[in-house]
């Protein structure tokens, strides 16, 4: 009997790109041998219907380990392949199905034990029940494009057999191509170690490959939109997820529990990264998010223990609830601008923590934050955050210091219950309310500023805070509940801190509290230092007054000695610098200052002798001179305090000469002359005409350069055309022009600013 032999071609080539795929991604060579296929036709057995040109093999009767099947037997179009003609074969090692073959029975290859590869051709669109099954030396497959479904496990009989790859037991590596593999999840695949996702793949199922603990390697081609929930969850062998630039989203728990997982990089188009997504991945090291990530899910990177760095893209706006809880080797949280909500527990655990940086947008703190980060030292809160959460802070017990934003309204319950580093907070005007056990157990606790604003201390808010000795409430103070300030203890067994001060108003929610509680009680009396007026100096506004900040003030009052002697108020500002512009020139001010509290109490001493400046007129500055049609015009600055201004001009000798007194900050010199240069300088004067200030000697040079004359109407007269223009300063005289078919012919000169031109024909237009 003759056989046809043919040598591995398209076929071996389909087989071997997957392994070349994987052996890329594993960097190792993959080899293939030069396999024959035996496609004689004489070794199948096939059968037909009556007028039909189909037909399907049922037997195979050759004893070749590598079998191509034809085609075509005597004419008939070989379409389908029936049970009988391989099952149990167990010296088939390579198959290659034509192409015209559509229909596989089920249990095709089962019981094949050696065979190692196989290319189903283009045609099967369904991996049939128990197809390879038992098929113990397959180590590579691919599933092409046209695969519709994998087995009917709606008729799944229960029976291991019916699994289309049940017993495969080295089944190491699959390249997937099929555009739908929905059922794959349904599969028996425990041995694979290396998977690529084809770019013609376009969804997974859930739970698609969840619990392969030799899987190792995955290789995703561009191309995968989504990837699915608990798609590779509990796949402990794996180490390097490379997302394909096509995916915008990790489904939940996506990859929990892979906690060999040592690098993560995600893809440049990810939008979201769903709930416990890398969840318990307990050896990656670095995050780093790609620039379109828009939101990170609750417990997204939970239990993450070995991540060290994690940096944030620009456009994030979303951090789930726990989303980092228990990342214990985070070092640094530094979040964009973009962040807008970050969830509850977010960064709890977090214990490497030294440093945080929150954005701006944030107007909440939630619960139990950054709760547990012992390694946190201190705390800068932007100024849009009006409320901190539940427990945000509590047991960050190397937190020392706290800036509070401005726009702070309460604090609540237990939010940095155990803080034991901290000793001193101030909190901001805005602050309302301190609820329960906020600070209980800040044992180093020793100075608390509160805020005129504040309006109630909840039960328990600071107490074992067994250093905080005395406290000033502030009169809006209202409510102090049960065990606020002043008690430490343990089970219920409350004790005062011995020596306890209250310090506020006579008659005031402080002193009810101290004296239920039998504290000691003193009348505040504010007395903050004498502000000091660090500079007065002369300026074009007045006399300028600096003076220093002092720390509790609100706000300023600034004060004048009038010619009665005493001091009469004048001013009051929240900066440290004013400039007096009511004064009188070579008048000796004399000022002092003292702080206000924000109802408008003054709550310092003040300096009794003042501080005293004579105030000297500075000399103008000319800001500007142009060249005009009425003459050279000049424009200068308003000097405080001054009745108005005197002008100059430099003479043909070099001295000045006055030419101008005026109340106004700007005037036209008309009496100027074409192409000479002008010299100006300016000074004060007085009511009576007095010069109070000096002048810049060099003065301000223009030289003067008439302006073009503007004819300003042109009428028909009896006589002919009139012209009338403007009269430009300096100017002698002027020259007319009429515009001929040559040029301009020049008409007449005058000294006029009239001229009427009779030599013009009735009709034309003259220029």
């Amino acid at each position: 009997m003759l056989k046809c032999k043919i040598k591995l071609k398209n076929s071996l080539s389909v087989i071997l790109s997957v392994l070349i795929v994987i052996s890329a991604a594993l960097c190792v060579p993959v080899t293939a041998s030069a396999a024959t296929y035996d496609s004689d036709p004489n070794d199948f057995k096939y059968s037909y219907n009556y007028g039909s040109t189909l037909a399907n093999i049922y037997g195979y009767t050759g004893n070749s380990e590598y079998v191509k099947i034809p085609s075509k037997i005597n004419g008939y179009t070989i379409t389908g392949i029936n049970t009988q003609a391989f099952k149990n074969n167990k010296k088939l090692k390579g198959i290659i199905i034509p192409d015209t073959v559509t229909y596989v029975e089920d249990s095709l290859f089962s019981g094949c034990i050696s065979l190692t590869d196989v290319d189903l051709g283009k045609g099967i669109t369904v991996i049939t029940n128990g197809m390879f099954y038992n098929c113990k030396n397959l180590e590579s497959l691919t599933i092409p494009e046209q695969i519709e479904r994998f087995y009917d496990r709606y008729s799944y009989t229960g029976n291991s057999s019916d699994k289309p790859f049940e017993g495969c037991v080295n089944l190491k590596n699959i390249y997937f191509k099929a555009k739908d593999i929905s059922l794959v999840r349904y599969l028996s695949l425990p041995s694979l170690t290396n998977i690529v996702i084809g770019s013609t793949v376009e969804s997974l199922p859930d739970r698609a490959f969840s619990g392969y603990k030799y899987l190792e390697n995955v290789t995703f081609e561009n191309g995968l939109l989504v990837l699915p929930n608990e798609c590779f969850k509990n796949c402990t062998g794996l180490k390097s997820i490379t997302l394909p630039d096509s995916m915008m989203s990790v489904g939940k728990s996506a990859f929990e529990n892979c906690y060999n997982i040592k690098s993560v990089t995600f893809s440049e188009n990810l939008n979201t990264i769903a709930d416990s997504a890398f969840k318990g991945c307990s050896s990656i090291e670095n995050l780093s998010f790609n620039k379109n990530l828009r939101e990170i899910g609750n417990n997204a990177f939970e239990e993450c223990s070995s991540v060290k760095n994690v940096t944030f893209n620009d456009l994030l706006n979303t951090i789930g609830e726990s989303a980092f809880a228990n990342c214990s080797s985070v070092e640094k949280v530094d979040l964009p601008e973009s962040v807008s909500s970050v969830g509850k527990d977010a960064f709890e655990g977090c214990k490497a923590i030294k440093n945080i940086t929150l954005s701006s947008k944030l107007n909440y703190v939630n619960d139990g934050v950054f709760s547990g980060c012992s390694s946190l030292e201190s705390v800068d809160l932007p100024d849009n955050i009006s409320e901190i959460g539940a427990n945000s802070f509590a047991d960050c017990t190397n937190l020392k210091n706290i800036r509070f934003g401005k726009n702070l309204i309460h604090i609540d319950s237990y939010a940095f219950s155990g803080c034991s580093s901290l000793k001193s907070i101030e909190f901001p005007a805005g602050l309302q309310y301190i609820w329960s056990k906020a600070f209980i157990d800040c044992t180093n606790l020793s100075s608390v500023k509160l805020n005129s604003g504040l309006k109630q201390i909840s039960d328990y808010a600071f107490y074992n805070c067994l250093n905080l000795k005395k406290v000033r409430i502030p009169s809006s103070d209202t409510y102090l509940c049960d065990y606020s300030l002043g008690y430490y203890g343990k089970n219920d067994n409350n004790y005062k801190i011995p020596d306890f001060i209250i310090v506020g108003d006579i008659n005031s929610c402080a002193q009810r509290y101290a004296n239920n509680n039998g504290f000691k009680f003193e009348k505040y009396k504010v007395n903050l230092s004498t502000p000091q007026i660090t500079s007065l100096k002369n300026t074009t506004g007045g006399v300028k007054l600096q003076w220093n900040k002092v720390n509790g003030a609100y706000g300023y009052r600034l004060y004048y000695r009038p010619a009665s002697g005493g001091w009469k108020r004048f001013k009051d500002t929240t900066a440290t610098s004013f400039t007096d512009s009511s004064v009188v020139p070579n008048k000796t001010e004399t000022y002092t200052i003292r702080c206000l509290d924000k109802d408008g109490n003054t709550i310092s001493g003040f300096n009794s002798n003042g501080w005293s400046i004579k105030y000297v007129p500075v000399a103008p500055t000319i800001s500007k001179l142009e060249n005009t049609s009425s003459g050279i015009k000049l424009t200068w600055n308003k000097i405080a305090g001054v009745y108005g201004y005197r002008l100059y001009y430099k003479t043909s000798s070099g001295g000045w000469k006055r030419f101008k007194d005026t109340t106004a900050t700007s005037f036209t010199d008309s009496g100027v002359s074409p192409n000479r240069t002008e010299t100006y300088t300016i000074r004060c004067i007085d009511k009576n005409g007095n010069t109070v200030s000096g002048f810049y000697s060099k003065g301000w040079s223009k030289k003067y350069t008439p302006v073009a004359p503007t004819i300003s109407k042109l009428d028909n007269t009896s006589g002919g055309i009139k012209l009338s223009w403007n009269k430009v300063t300096g100017a002698y005289g002027y020259r007319l022009y009429r515009k001929t078919s040559s040029g301009w012919k020049r008409i007449k000169d005058t000294t006029a600013t009239t001229y009427t031109d009779s030599a013009v024909k009735s009709g034309r237009t003259e220029t």
